[in-house]
């Protein structure tokens, strides 16, 4: 009876049964996929669910400690204002102790007296008071710079003898500033005649190296 039936199957009903068993199978795995997504979504939720309850969570201890230091604050500033009341209170008090309100000839005094106390105490140089001159630094570093005559200029103008060295030096100072602070001593050296030439400007103009 069972072959008979095979037998009897057209072509027709059998590729519609493979089509239909296809299409259960593709459903079925669709179905596996849709169901394993399912679940890791609701993992997800879960996840991010215990993630807003801990924020929540801190949010509020937040706001706790937020409320408790604004109470703090404001204890602290009614102290502040309490000492700041007891300080300057105690200062007002003194000074009325001190200066009389029917005594007006006395309160001008008073003030006066403390308008010269407080120009007494100023800093830094007082009006009038003397200058400080000019100091020579000896304490800084020292640098010595030795200026010579040009060759050409080592001789005298007149005779044309050359110029003996003549014993010291004009020496000038100045402050220079570089990186760091050094006194310079200049020394220029002194000539006088070889000669026994001489000039009334002769003993003016010889450390120039000229001699007349």
């Amino acid at each position: 009876m069972y072959y008979g039936s095979m037998a009897t199957e057209s072509p027709d009903t059998h590729r519609e049964l493979v089509e239909l068993r296809r299409q259960i199978n593709y459903w079925r795995a669709q179905h596996t996929r849709a169901v394993e997504r399912q679940a890791i979504w609701k993992e997800k939720a879960r996840q991010l669910k215990q993630m807003v309850r801990q924020q929540e969570a801190q949010i509020t201890e937040l706001i706790q400690q937020n409320e408790t230091l604004t109470q703090q604050i404001q204890a602290l500033k009614a102290k502040v204002a309490q000492l700041q009341q007891q300080l300057f209170g105690r200062k007002s008090e003194q000074t009325k102790d001190l200066v009389p309100e029917n005594h007006d000839g006395d309160q001008e005094a008073c003030n006066a007296s403390e308008a010269t106390s407080e120009s007494k105490n100023n800093r830094g140089k007082q009006p009038g008071s003397k200058g400080y001159g000019r100091r020579r630094r000896s304490g800084l570093p020292t640098e010595e710079i030795l200026h010579e005559l040009p060759k050409a200029e080592q001789c005298c103008p007149v005779c044309g003898k050359p110029f003996s060295v003549f014993p010291g030096s004009e020496d000038s100072e100045e402050i220079h500033w570089e990186v760091r602070l050094v006194r310079r001593i200049h020394k220029r050296t002194r000539y006088r005649p070889t000669t026994g030439l001489r000039s009334r400007r002769s003993d003016s103009l010889l450390s120039m190296g000229i001699c007349g």
